[in-house]
């Protein structure tokens, strides 16, 4: 049985165990944002879909998930992602109304 601490799991797999990424502490490359608004959806995000992207892998971070209200940014998120390398995830919100 491992000793060491559980701490989360990633979506469809492993563990991320408490001693993983210990020599710089930030352990962002296990970590994905699944709720990112761009600044297609008014009001809520500030940034272009380039600029997301641009700032995923700053981070050093292989996904994102741009969940803006409309499919106006879509195409330059997926596009931009691709280019960049990171698995660009698209979920958008229809309201029901």
């Amino acid at each position: 049985m491992n000793s060491i601490p559980l701490l989360d799991r990633i979506a469809a797999g492993q563990p991320i165990l408490a001693e993983q990424n210990v020599e710089d502490g930030t352990g962002m490359d296990n970590f994905v944002h699944l709720e990112v608004q761009s600044a297609f959806s008014f009001l809520w995000g500030t940034f272009t879909p380039e600029a997301l992207v641009e700032e995923t892998v700053a981070l050093g971070q292989k996904a994102i998930a741009l969940t803006d209200d409309n499919v106006h940014g879509t195409i330059r998120f997926y596009k931009a992602a691709i280019k960049a390398g990171i698995q660009p995830t698209i979920v958008l919100h229809f309201l029901d109304e």
